[in-house]
């Protein structure tokens, strides 16, 4: 029994790797209807945990001539309706996006200090020691206490920002949008990073 599974296994084997035992296995092989699908395909199936192998016939029928592509009236009424509501939803996502760049851009024009003897947005003296002052880690201009956002980082360690970074990021985060992109609205504004 061993020998027969051994015997089965190498067959197998030999199948697979494309080295028949006989010409009669070459021959059916060439008219199966399965395929060996290439190394981006197989990534592919694998991150969707899907088979290694699929039948030719099944794509085939996804693209023959006799396959009824028409829709009916309900399924047409349905995707127009999803269309329309993922539009409103993006049409809400922009202004919710574009009135918390326009809030960031506000803080920017206010922003009265300079950042180095006084509080970058409230112009607060820091004084002979500097007591209140905060480096903000976005930046690197100094913010008082008020104006300045702690928060604790990956390491433990208590590291601030001034508001307007602080509004940045959340922007970022809430938007999806990259640093460039946010960057280059703020900049159409004549408002700098």
């Amino acid at each position: 029994m061993d020998r027969h599974f051994d015997m089965d296994s190498k067959m197998m084997a030999n199948d697979v790797d494309g080295i028949g035992t006989s010409n009669s296995s070459n021959a059916n092989r060439s008219k199966s209807n399965w395929t060996c699908p290439n190394d981006r395909e197989l990534m592919l199936r694998a991150k969707l945990e899907t088979g290694w192998s699929c039948k030719t016939k099944q794509f085939q029928t996804l693209h023959s001539p006799n396959r009824n592509d028409k829709i009916t009236e309900q399924e047409r009424k349905t995707i127009i309706d999803v269309i329309s509501r993922a539009q409103q939803s993006d049409e809400i996502e922009k202004k919710r996006i574009s009135k918390m760049i326009e809030r960031l851009k506000n803080m920017k024009r206010n922003a009265r200090g300079d950042g180095h003897y006084t509080c970058i947005l409230c112009n607060e003296s820091f004084g002979f020691f500097n007591h209140n002052a905060h480096e903000c880690h976005g930046c690197s201009k100094l913010v008082c206490n008020k104006c300045g956002v702690d928060t604790i980082n990956h390491r433990n360690e208590t590291i601030w920002f001034c508001k307007i970074c602080s509004e940045m990021t959340e922007i970022l985060k809430k938007s999806g949008s990259s640093y460039h992109e946010v960057k280059q609205q703020l900049e159409s504004e004549h408002i700098g990073m």
